[in-house]
């Protein structure tokens, strides 16, 4: 089941760079690129912040234990029970962020062959990304992940 990620008025900035169809919830504006300088997935859930249970905020399943996955609904993620995907970012094919293992599902290259989607995740430089989502970009109010050329 596909349910929205972003709240109506934030969707359209992370739109501009890429399609989002599941996982990393939107950060406070401070997680920002340059912003308050946390690590991406560092509690910008809209749940509160804590050691990863149940109801925790979250923005990857890095965020939750193990036992958990992050999920999405109505612009809130949280830890919740669940099993989570095994797509590897830039690799694997997603219909949403349940396929992968980071819980972030983003568009591919119009050229990728058929499969529209692919995992993404965290990364710090374009080394870090696979070859279906080459670049390492910010993104507003998600952080630096992996996302297609432009």
């Amino acid at each position: 089941m596909n349910r929205p990620l972003l709240p109506p008025p934030i969707a359209w900035l992370v739109l501009s760079a890429v399609v989002v169809v599941g996982g990393a919830c939107p950060a406070s504006p401070d997680d920002e690129a340059g912003g308050g300088g946390g690590d991406v997935g560092e509690g910008e859930g809209e749940g509160e912040v804590g050691d990863g249970g149940v109801d925790d905020g979250c923005a990857f399943n890095a965020d939750c234990q193990a036992t958990l996955r992050c999920g999405c609904a109505d612009g809130a993620c949280l830890c919740e029970s669940g099993v989570r995907g095994a797509g590897r970012s830039g690799v694997d094919s997603c219909v949403d962020g349940n396929d992968c293992d980071t819980a972030l599902c983003v568009e591919g290259q119009p050229d990728s062959g058929g499969a529209t989607f692919f995992c993404s995740g965290p990364c710090d430089v374009d080394d870090d990304c696979g070859a279906a989502l080459p670049t390492c970009a910010d993104i507003a109010f998600v952080g630096r992940i992996c996302i297609r050329r432009s």
